[in-house]
């Protein structure tokens, strides 16, 4: 029988694993050279006025809170700026920032700013995608958790690939390929996760390229691509939280590579 393809439904617990290696390794991701990633490493704003740089303050104390000592102080700064965004914050960019917040430990809806609120990621990226649905990072994301974690995020868009045309070409053939599986079209699948696996971080990218090359029944390869996701999904690699996974969504992603790997 088949491993299953897909995501790996509702994680069953919400916490990051508190090593220094794991503390490390967030550090290295962020030197990635991946659009998506830098939004959240833009230079944090001293007083944010508009939703873009809310947005990216948001994103930032995040990032900060990963390596801080007292990382929770950033969560909460991060909370009251959102909170203090004025009415008319619909970019997709501010809906990744209210769900990339709402999935952090701790940190549960409603989450209210700009007049609006939200419930929980899944809420924040729906609308996200329909206010502002060629958003580069947010169709990322979106690619990433929606393959990850179903339960917890909204579909990938069917002209999902369209939309990224203009992306640069690691990202456009990440998303690409998530959208080629969706179609069962795992051909194209497989040569797009290929593509993207040349420029990480994708923490799934090599699982996914696995996937596709066993339903083309290339088993073998198969085998070797997921020996690779799990060199990347291990708790050193910066490919572990390229979208700040729970510990619980990377032991999903580990246990579908062994399965795939023969392990």
């Amino acid at each position: 029988m088949e491993p299953e393809i897909g995501g790996t439904g509702e994680p069953e617990k919400d916490k990051r694993t508190p090593s220094t290696s794991r503390i490390l390794f967030r550090a290295t991701l962020f030197l990635a050279p991946l659009q998506w990633v830098l939004c959240a490493c833009a230079q944090t704003p001293q007083a944010p006025k508009d939703c873009g740089q809310i947005a990216r303050k948001v994103l930032s104390d995040i990032r900060i809170s990963y390596l801080a000592k007292e990382g929770e102080l950033y969560i909460q700064s991060a909370r009251r700026s959102f909170g203090e965004s004025a009415e008319g914050c619909t970019s997709g960019l501010w809906y990744l920032a209210a769900a990339r917040l709402l999935r952090e430990p701790g940190q549960k809806g409603p989450l209210s700013g700009g007049g609006i609120t939200l419930g929980d990621a899944k809420e924040a990226l729906d609308k996200g995608l329909a206010a502002d649905p060629s958003q580069t990072d947010l169709l990322t994301f979106v690619a990433y958790l929606s393959g990850l974690s179903p339960g917890s995020s909204p579909g990938l868009p069917a002209n999902a690939c369209e939309r990224v045309a203009g992306a640069p070409a690691a990202i456009r053939a990440y998303v690409c390929g998530h959208a080629a599986m969706r179609r069962g079209e795992y051909a194209s699948a497989e040569a797009s996760f290929a593509a993207a696996e040349k420029e990480p971080p994708f923490p799934d990218v090599s699982l996914r390229r696995a996937e596709a090359l066993l339903k083309l029944g290339r088993v073998q390869e198969a085998k070797m691509s997921a020996k690779r996701a799990l060199e990347r999904l291990h708790p050193g690699s910066p490919f572990a939280l390229a979208s700040g996974p729970t510990e619980a969504e990377i032991e999903a992603l580990q246990k579908q590579a062994r399965t795939l790997a023969g392990k």
